[in-house]
C-alpha cells in the first residue's frame, strides 16, 4: 500500500500547489480518477458515494410525489377557474409569455424548456396563476391551498410533499460541507469532462440536487474564462465581463485538504484492519495464517484436524463450533470427550500466542470454539 499512498501524495502535492483554475481542476481530475481506480482508496470513497445516493433516493421520492400533487392541484384549480364567468379569459396572456396553466402544459409536453427541478417549475407557474387569480379578485378559489387567509395576495401551498422536499434539500446542503461525502461529492465534479468543453452540456445530472448543478455550472464558467489563450472560444472572453467572478479554487483546495487527510487516515486503518483480519488455515501446508504472520502445525495431529474442521467452510467461518460437532467430523466412529478438544484448543491458543503474538484469535468455552469476529472483514 505504501506505493499507492506515495503516488496519492504526489498527486495531491501537484494539485494543491496549482494557482491557475484551469490547471488546478485538470490536476484535481487526475487526483480523483486515481482514487476511483486504486485500492484501498476506491473502497474508502465508495461508502461516501452511497451516503449521497441514499439522500437522493429520499429526495427523489418526495420529488415524484410533489409532481403528482402539483399536477392534481393544477387540474383542480382549472376546474374552479372555469366555473367563474370570464375569469379564464382574464388569466390568458398575450404575446411571448403564456399564462401559468398553458406554461405547465407546454412544459409537460416538452414544448417549453426551462431550468430547475420539475416540481419547482410546475410550482412556479402555479404560483403565477394563483397571483393572477387573487389580482382579479377571486382569491377565494385558493382557500383549500392557502395558509394565510388574511393576505391580499395569498401564497398558496399546492403540495405538502414539495415542502418536505425543500426541508430535505436544506438538510442536504447543511450536511454537505460538514461530512466527507460532501467534500468528495464536489471534488468529483472535476471528473465531468464537460466542464472543460464549453459546448458540451450532455452529461446527465441529479436534477433534484440543484446545489450540485449550480456548483458544476460555476466551475465550468470559471474554467472557460481561464482557459489557455490558444484554446479560448470567442464566446467567452475575460475582457467581455464587467464583474469579477469569485474563484472556486480556494474552496476546492479546502475540500481537497480535508478529503486527503480523511483518505490517509482511513487507508491506515484499512491496512491495519487487513493485517488483523486475514486469517486462514491451509490443510495442505498445515499453516495457520494471521495477516502476515504464520503458525506451522504438524500434519495429521489432533491440533491439525481440529483446525481443519474449524476452517473447512469458507462461507461459514463466523459460526460457533461445538466440540461434539468437531468430534463427529474428525472421526465419526470414535467417541471424543469435549474436554479433549478443550485441551487441544488450549494448546493451539498457546502456540498461536507464542509464534504470532496473537492471544484472542479463538474464543472458547468448555463446550465450543469460534474465531473472534474481529478477524473477519
Amino acid at each position: 500500500m505504501k506505493n499507492e499512498t506515495d503516488i496519492l501524495q504526489r498527486q495531491y502535492d501537484t494539485t494543491i500547489n496549482q494557482t491557475d483554475p484551469w490547471y488546478f481542476f485538470l490536476n484535481l481530475a487526475d487526483y480523483v480518477k486515481f482514487i476511483n481506480e486504486t485500492s484501498p482508496f476506491k473502497e474508502i470513497v465508495e461508502p461516501l458515494r452511497k451516503q449521497k445516493e441514499e439522500l437522493l433516493i429520499e429526495l427523489d421520492k418526495y420529488e415524484e410525489k410533489a409532481v403528482e400533487e402539483l399536477i392534481s392541484a393544477k387540474k383542480r384549480l382549472e376546474k374552479l377557474v372555469s366555473k367563474v364567468d370570464g375569469l379564464k379569459e382574464k388569466l390568458k396572456k398575450e404575446g411571448f409569455f403564456s399564462d401559468g396553466f398553458t406554461s405547465i402544459d407546454k412544459y409537460l409536453n416538452g414544448s417549453l424548456s426551462t431550468s430547475g427541478t420539475k416540481s419547482d417549475v410546475i410550482s412556479r407557474y402555479l404560483n403565477e396563476v394563483s397571483w393572477d387569480i387573487s389580482s382579479n379578485g377571486h382569491g377565494e378559489l385558493l382557500d383549500e391551498w392557502t395558509e394565510d387567509l388574511k393576505a391580499k395576495h395569498r401564497i398558496a401551498y399546492f403540495s405538502e410533499a414539495l415542502k418536505k422536499r425543500y426541508e430535505l434539500n436544506e438538510e442536504l446542503n447543511i450536511q454537505r460541507p460538514l461530512n466527507p461525502w460532501g467534500f468528495w461529492d464536489f471534488l468529483s465534479i472535476s471528473t465531468h469532462k464537460s466542464i472543460f468543453i464549453w459546448s458540451d452540456w450532455t452529461v446527465e445530472f441529479p436534477t433534484v440536487d440543484q446545489t450540485y448543478i449550480s456548483e458544476l455550472v460555476s466551475i465550468k464558467s470559471e474554467l472557460q474564462e481561464n482557459k489557455p489563450s490558444d484554446n479560448t472560444f470567442p464566446k467567452i472572453q475575460k475582457q467581455q465581463r464587467n464583474y469579477i467572478r469569485e474563484s472556486r479554487v480556494p474552496a476546492y483546495k479546502h475540500y481537497l485538504e480535508r478529503i486527503h487527510l480523511y483518505l490517509l487516515k482511513e487507508a491506515n486503518n484499512f491496512h491495519q484492519k487487513d493485517q488483523r483480519e486475514e486469517v486462514n488455515f491451509d490443510p495442505d501446508t498445515a499453516v495457520l495464517s494471521i495477516g502476515e504472520k504464520q503458525v506451522k502445525f504438524r500434519k495429521f495431529t489432533d491440533q491439525y484436524h481440529t483446525l481443519r474442521v474449524i476452517f473447512s467452510d469458507k462461507n461459514d467461518r463466523k459460526r460457533e463450533w461445538f466440540f461434539s460437532e468437531i468430534a463427529e467430523k474428525v472421526d465419526p466412529h470414535k467417541s471424543i470427550k469435549d474436554k479433549t478438544f478443550h485441551n487441544q484448543m488450549s494448546a493451539i491458543k498457546r502456540k498461536v500466542s507464542a509464534d504470532a503474538n496473537t492471544k484472542d484469535l479463538f474464543l472458547t468455552t468448555t463446550h465450543s470454539v469460534k474465531i473472534n469476529d474481529n478477524y473477519f472483514r
